[in-house]
């Protein structure tokens, strides 16, 4: 979701600037660089609460945090199919889930 504000000094050419970028510039305080990511915790795009956002230094660093859930998850798991079967497909999975939940013995 974008939101119209010609004023801000990173929008697109029309004047928009996505809105999950402006709730975290309201929580830091500042504007955000170009270079840096916001990640939505839940993975569902239009969930924009501040709670919900995490704030990358680049796009690289947002790759890293995902590639390290998917090395615990093969790991701990197996596979993300596994995960899901154990957890019910009902659980949102999150970095925050995956370090509260341990797996099951035979897993």
């Amino acid at each position: 979701m974008y939101l119209y504000s010609p004023e801000h000094p990173n929008t697109t050419k029309r004047g928009y600037v996505a809105e999950h970028r402006m709730v975290m510039e309201n929580k830091i305080g500042r504007f955000l660089k170009r270079s840096e990511r916001i990640d939505h915790i839940n993975h569902n795009k239009l969930d924009n609460r501040v709670e919900n956002l995490k704030l990358y230094n680049s796009a690289s660093d947002a790759a890293r945090a995902d590639l390290e859930i998917v090395k615990f998850v093969k790991q701990n798991f197996g596979s993300l199919e596994n995960l899901k079967k154990i957890m019910k497909d009902n659980f949102v999975i999150t970095t925050e889930t995956l370090i509260a939940f341990k797996p099951p013995k035979n897993a």
